[in-house]
């Protein structure tokens, strides 16, 4: 029968096993997280951009009528 010492080291070392795995899904998140918003600023500016270059009746014609009715708006 094994001694307390070896379950003892055991347990120890599959603690460290998991904070470590814990620790590098936390990284892992922090990326996933980081390119999440990266994507979204992107996204976030192209929007901006495309407002800005809708001329205002344009627009206005846009938010009264059906999307697929709307006719290409050419810059």
């Amino acid at each position: 029968m094994p001694s307390k010492k070896y379950y003892t080291d055991s347990e120890k070392k599959k603690n460290i096993y998991t904070i470590v795995n814990l620790k590098n899904s936390i990284i892992e998140l922090e990326r996933d997280v980081t390119k999440i918003h990266l994507n979204l600023k992107t996204i976030a500016r192209e929007i901006y951009h495309l407002y800005n270059d809708i001329v205002p009746e344009d627009f206005e014609k846009m938010l009264r009528s059906n999307i697929d009715e709307m006719p290409l708006i050419s810059n």
